[in-house]
């Protein structure tokens, strides 16, 4: 195609006063990138973005990620003028439920291939489709496409942006091409201010080809050219203005707010003569023919292979209830086996921790993901986790690839920005976090997790789950592999722990259950490692008990007659029992059989403590079973020996490359499409977009992933479900429960080697009777240990006990001593 330099000033200027003029009519957006970046966009897809708006999905399409998703106006002009969205759309920016959000959503708008707006996650996201595109080249070489993504400042300086950065260049993954709109203006400042990094050196070092060049059509194109000919990732930084022709350009002014009255001056400037929102038809055609042509000749050239085929429409089956696990080991082993069960079975499952595969027991298959290996399903992410939750996202986003990712769990504070896109975008990414309790030990407070599993489970949309033994860890793999529209976090213990023969596979995968059942008006309820302490003592007190550990906020009993077990903060439990036994405080560094007596989360102490608030009696003392202790595991992690270096890759045969369990996105409408293979959408129409409307039947590639409904039920879990004899639903709540005086609190000890008939807890003295004096103490652990418990006559009030006194935290937050 020959290109007009005619209608190239009036395309840019287009995209300019739409982008603007929705601005302005918001009230809200970012007028400076507009005006800067404008040319670079322009110049990206009339000559070089493989892509059409009939086809916006086709799975061999050039991905644009705009990292710097503040400058959303200005993407939603450029698909203005491709017809993928309308005048209404623009003039709508910003406002409720239009499709023109303030920062560019995939699932709300058509052409935006990632959900951005905090800066530098979009960078890690262009950097997991590109990971994606290599992996399967390697399989399928039909697949072959660009990633491009175009950053501001801001985002150069994220520390997700020089992590995902870093990984690329060592990845040296030459199909993504990154756009630098280098204004050197941010919203307080000149960059200079912040920022004095010579990108040339940066870049080079972290293994980029690097260029400079002016804002200016021709030269942007020319560098573009050039660096799909590197085999190194590319970085073209381009010099623009902030703003550039109204009268703030080059301010820090102009950044963040609407030009208002200066759209005119800037359109006089402009030479524009049409209404802020047209767009001219020569502009349409432009940018149709330019987009049109290359894309049917990557079309022409494209010829989807049946293995392909296969691989992209074959599902996920529920495949683990036959799979044998060893009783009794770290859910973590247990997890670690699985991964690797998964990675036989499906080619789709690929993933890697952040170098702490020996720790977390969590690998892929097929080798190390690296230059020779692309084949290889071990992606050795190093120790960046913000960016491989980033990059998990974009893995996530290219197609059917299921990723997984994996680290010790205190460090989900830095995937948490990810994760929470991981949930708005829908993406089935698993999480696997190991090592998830204080209970891991000598690494102590730093690597313990107390806050981590509250801040997790407030994340809406995102399935937490803790399970409890071999049983609960495969159900909840299944949940996770069998969703397609939602993340799923699986937390796994360090420490051994007993197998529990009353755990449920199916029953785990429907929410919280009963683990036991009795006719007491009394539950316990846990989760995870707690699981088994709560069942041994409800087994010798004959308490109902609740695995919750596939948290799912319903409440099976009543939370004034509920005790609640974690090791963690008791944050969050509140709702659900009037009393918490958790950890409010940050760990310790000691062995971890230690830090159990520390805590106090001990058969003994706890049994008295559930007796005591439930005002129950233990019959039959001296017949209490034995403490069971699990032999812990050596203090420090097994070794792997180490892998043998990877060779060139040889190609594998069709037959070993296509599995049986590969995850099958297909609209179960229409049972022969093919995913991404030929499906044709209606366009968004409004009189001047097209003369002739589009033909019905195109050989093109389109499927909605956002669409399409998941395989996997969520039950909600009605008291019915539950059990259906009639006389086991749960208990109503009575004020009568459990009569205590405010002064009656329980004073808790630590568990001792004495007989427990010898063990009185009276709750108005400050001491125990414990035969002689110096065979046990009657304490709490200063600040270390937390149980609350609310009163029946007055819900605001709390108990919290710490060494010898009880404090009452009343509405006023006045703590008075009692």
């Amino acid at each position: 195609m020959k290109f007009d330099k005619n209608l190239d000033l009036l395309a840019v200027n287009t995209l300019k006063i739409n982008a603007l003029a929705a601005i302005n009519k918001a009230n809200s957006g970012h007028s400076g990138i507009v005006l800067s970046a404008a040319n670079i966009m322009h110049t990206l897809f009339t000559r070089h973005l493989v892509f059409s708006s009939k086809a916006p999905k086709w799975i061999n399409r050039d991905r644009f990620v705009l990292s710097a998703g503040h400058g959303s106006a200005l993407l939603y002009a450029q698909l203005r003028a491709l017809g993928l969205l309308t005048q209404k759309d623009l003039e709508e920016f910003r406002q409720i439920h239009s499709k023109t959000p303030g920062h560019p959503e995939n699932f709300q708008t058509l052409g935006v291939d990632a959900t951005t707006g905090p800066l530098g996650q979009g960078i890690a996201n262009a950097v997991g489709l590109t990971v994606a595109e290599s992996h399967l080249n390697s399989k399928y070489p039909e697949i072959n496409h660009y990633t491009y993504v175009l950053v501001g400042d801001g985002d150069l300086q994220e520390g997700v942006a020089n992590e995902a950065l870093s990984f690329a260049g060592r990845q040296q993954l030459n199909k993504l091409i990154i756009l630098h709109d280098s204004n050197r203006i941010q919203l307080d400042t000149p960059v200079s201010d912040v920022f004095n990094e010579d990108l040339r050196l940066k870049m080079e070092a972290l293994g980029f080809h690097y260029q400079s060049v002016p804002n200016k059509i021709k030269k942007i194109s020319k560098a573009i050219a050039k660096a799909k000919k590197s085999l190194k990732p590319s970085f073209i930084e381009v010099r623009t203005i902030i703003g550039e022709g109204s009268t703030k350009e080059n301010t820090t002014d102009v950044h963040g707010t609407p030009l208002g009255k200066d759209l005119e001056l800037l359109k006089e400037k402009l030479n524009w003569s049409y209404d802020e929102f047209a767009l001219p038809d020569e502009v349409r055609d432009y940018y149709r023919q330019a987009l049109d042509e290359r894309f049917k000749e990557a079309e022409n050239k494209f010829v989807a292979s049946e293995y392909l085929k296969d691989f992209l429409k074959k599902s996920f089956e529920p495949m683990f209830v036959d799979l044998d696990l060893s009783k009794n080991d770290s859910t973590r082993n247990y997890s670690g086996k699985i991964v690797d069960y998964l990675g036989e079975k499906s080619s789709n499952w690929i993933g890697g921790s952040a170098d702490l595969s020996v720790s977390t027991k969590v690998k892929g298959s097929d080798g190390d993901f690296c230059p020779v290996n692309r084949a290889g399903r071990n992606i050795l992410f190093g120790v960046r986790e913000f960016a491989m939750a980033g990059i998990a996202n974009g893995i996530a986003l290219h197609s059917t690839l299921r990723p997984f990712v994996s680290t010790f769990f205190v460090f989900s504070d830095y995937l948490k920005p990810a994760i929470r896109l991981s949930s708005m975008m829908n993406l089935p990414v698993t999480y696997i976090f190991s090592h998830d309790s204080v209970f891991v030990g000598e690494d102590g407070p730093t690597h313990q997790p107390i806050e981590q599993l509250a801040m997790l489970r407030s994340i809406p949309g995102v399935k937490v789950l803790r399970p409890a033994d071999e049983t609960e860890t495969k159900a909840a793999f299944e949940l996770a592999i069998n969703s397609r529209r939602k993340p799923h976090i699986i937390v796994t213990t360090r420490q051994n722990i007993k197998s529990l023969d009353e755990t449920s596979f199916e029953s785990f995968k429907k929410g919280s259950y009963f683990l036991q059942k009795t006719d007491s008006p009394y539950a316990l309820i846990a989760t995870g490692s707690e699981l088994k302490l709560a069942q041994r003592i409800g087994k010798r007190l004959n308490l109902n008990v609740i695995s919750a550990s596939n948290w799912d906020g319903k409440v099976l009993w009543d939370p004034n007659k509920s005790i609640s077990f974690e090791a963690a903060t008791t944050f969050g439990w509140e709702k659900y029992a009037r009393c918490n036994v958790g950890i409010d405080s940050f760990g310790i560094s000691a062995p971890g059989e230690q830090v159990y007596k520390h805590f106090n989360f001990e058969y003994n102490f706890l049994k008295h403590f559930v007796m005591q608030t439930f005002d129950l009696v233990d019959d039959n003392p001296e017949e209490d079973i034995e403490v069971e202790e699990i032999i812990e595991e050596p203090i420090v992690d097994y070794i792997e020996e180490p892998t043998q270096e990877v060779d060139y890759f040889e190609e594998e045969s069709h037959d070993d490359i296509v599995e049986e369990f590969v995850e099958e996105i297909n609209d179960t409408n229409n049972e022969t499409n093919e995913y991404f293979l030929n499906d044709t959408i209606d366009l968004p129409t409004e009189e001047y977009v097209y003369d002739v409307e589009p033909t019905q039947e195109q050989e093109v590639v389109f499927v909605d992933e956002n669409l399409i409904e998941d395989d996997v039920v969520e039950t909600v879990f009605e008291e019915s479900t539950i059990e259906e004899i009639e006389e086991e639903q749960p208990i109503l709540v009575e004020e009568t429960t459990i009569e205590e005086e405010e002064e009656e609190e329980p004073i808790l000890v630590e568990e001792s080697n004495i007989d427990e008939e010898e063990i009185i807890v009276t709750p108005k003295e400050k001491s125990a009777i414990c035969g002689k004096e110096s065979d046990c103490q009657l304490k709490l652990v200063e600040h270390h240990h937390h149980l609350t418990k609310k009163d029946n006559n007055d819900n605001n009030s709390n108990y919290v006990c710490f060494n010898d006194t009880c404090v009452d935290v009343l509405d006023s937050n006045e703590a008075k001593r009692k």
